[in-house]
């Protein structure tokens, strides 16, 4: 788009006609495509956002239903003394179920959008909800506890785990047809394709074979370029059902869609060429345009494949995964740089190592680009990773040639930086759109003194914490980033 805008501005101060036309009209085109494939990505992250959320609501419900357990547990004439504590956390298991209905509410909304998900199983639970009154029933074991009466507040209290119990294994049903079904639809859409543009691939190399054995002169000629049309027509229907595809999943990609373009193209100078009755040139753009079609079809192929060892449709959790396992190996690269040192001259062991280093910065760079052909322009959707691959470049360089500086640090740092950045922009978890800010103000510091022995409290915090964490409902690689977090801090503390 930058390009095109560019190129207009030099038709304009050239004053030429022709070319402003020209400018014009490409400028067009480019914004066409950019709005296109803008649709795309929004489309697609409400998909996303959709299954993120899902899994979430799972999440907390089953967290909701193992809390009220243990209060049902624990509502007997023996825990008397424990009333108020008790009716505090039913209290607190209210307010969560009420806030797991409004997010329920919410997300069946989001899939009111789309006619292939399974918004009636979202609704049948949230009629569930509203008809078995699971917050009343909480809310009138909480006030038996108040009053001491330890049966009717269990008798309410087991009313309401049933209640939960019955809505989670909705919502683990909904959550398997969402991704199931989402998955299978896909999965058949790409069949469709595949089949689709063989049958194209098949034609084409019938009306090559025919029209190569024409004379110029030939009447036939007219028909040939008749079906050739046809073709074209075909091949347009199956690049619109790519591009509404592409909407639902990244494993159909914008490579896919540059190759039916190419191979769209080459039938278009194939009929121009036999309306000019030059039927070398038409064979010859003919079997151009037969080879790329059997080039998409191996695409959605892969894509099948990509598919099939996926756990959902969209695609999304695989490059994330990938993002991930890059981010390790840049920090390790890193941290191993960084002890190498930038002055001085290196030993033979030392230069063996930066060497290495390269090797591992340069498969590292290899990946990102694998990353990017396999997710195509749909790899922005984490931001621009283009100049994260350049700066990869630019420190395989430094590596090699042995000149490490501080730029060198300051591209890994970056590399390591805009990594991390890509799986948290899609990885945003709110709970409220407002937001405070206050003015800095200024605060004497005064020091707190030595911290007494640790005699393992930290330790045992930690964990409380860790626990308290985990009943928050955030999806699994939250949890998983959590743990890691966690456990990082008590190592820390042990050694």
């Amino acid at each position: 788009l930058k390009e095109a805008i560019k190129k207009m501005q030099q038709a304009m101060e050239n004053v030429d006609p022709e070319e402003l036309k020209k400018a014009v009209e490409n400028l067009d085109i480019n914004q066409e495509e950019f709005l296109k494939n803008l649709e795309k990505s929004i489309e697609l992250l409400k998909r996303l956002q959709i299954e993120q959320k899902m899994d979430e609501v799972l999440k907390r419900a089953e967290e909701l239903l193992k809390e009220q357990e243990e209060i049902v547990e624990n509502a007997n004439d023996d825990n008397s003394d424990k009333k108020d504590e008790l009716a505090k956390q039913q209290q607190d298991a209210h307010k969560r179920a009420d806030e797991l209905s409004k997010e329920l509410e919410n997300l069946e909304k989001n899939m009111s959008e789309f006619e292939d998900m399974p918004n009636d199983r979202l609704k049948a639970a949230n009629e569930m909800m509203d008809r078995e009154k699971i917050s009343q029933k909480m809310e009138q074991a909480r006030q038996n506890f108040q009053q001491g009466k330890m049966t009717d507040a269990r008798k309410f209290g087991q009313k309401a785990q049933n209640s939960l119990s019955e809505l989670t294994d909705m919502l683990q049903n909904a959550r398997q047809d969402l991704l199931q079904g989402q998955k299978q639809q896909v999965m058949a859409e790409l069949k469709h394709l595949s089949h689709d543009l063989l049958s194209l691939s098949k034609s084409q190399e019938e009306v090559l074979n025919e029209g190569r054995q024409l004379a110029q002169s030939s009447p036939q000629i007219e028909n040939v370029a008749e079906r050739q049309q046809n073709l074209i027509n075909g091949l347009e229907r199956v690049t619109q059902q790519s591009g509404e595809l592409s909407k639902k999943t990244l494993f159909v990609n914008s490579q896919m869609g540059k190759t039916l373009g190419k191979s769209l193209k080459e039938m278009q100078d194939a009929l121009k060429n036999l309306e000019e009755r030059n039927t070398s040139r038409a064979s010859r753009e003919q079997t151009r345009a037969m080879n790329s079609l059997n080039e998409a079809v191996l695409q959605v192929q892969q894509s099948m494949q990509n598919l099939a060892a996926s756990s959902s449709s969209t695609g999304m959790q695989e490059m994330f995964e990938q993002l991930s396992k890059m981010s390790g190996k840049q920090k390790g690269i890193n941290q191993q740089t960084l002890q190498l040192g930038m002055n001085g001259k290196l030993s033979m062991q030392q230069q063996a190592a930066m060497a290495r280093l390269a090797a591992e910065q340069g498969a590292l760079r290899k990946s990102m680009e694998q990353l990017q052909r396999e997710f195509g322009s749909r790899s922005d959707l984490l931001g621009r990773l283009d100049q994260v691959a350049q700066d990869m470049e630019d420190v395989v360089k430094d590596l090699q040639t042995r000149n490490v500086n501080r730029n060198t640090i300051n591209k890994q740092r970056r590399i390591l930086s805009r990594l991390l950045d890509a799986q948290k922009s899609v990885h945003k978890r709110e709970f409220s759109k407002k937001r405070q800010a206050e003015t800095g103000k200024y605060y004497l510091a005064r020091s707190p003194g030595d911290l007494p022995q640790n005699m393992g409290e930290r330790d045992i915090q930690l964990r409380e914490d860790l626990l308290k964490a985990l009943k928050q409902g955030y999806s699994r690689d939250y949890q998983e980033l959590i743990k890691k977090y966690f456990e990082a801090l008590v190592d820390e503390e042990n050694n």
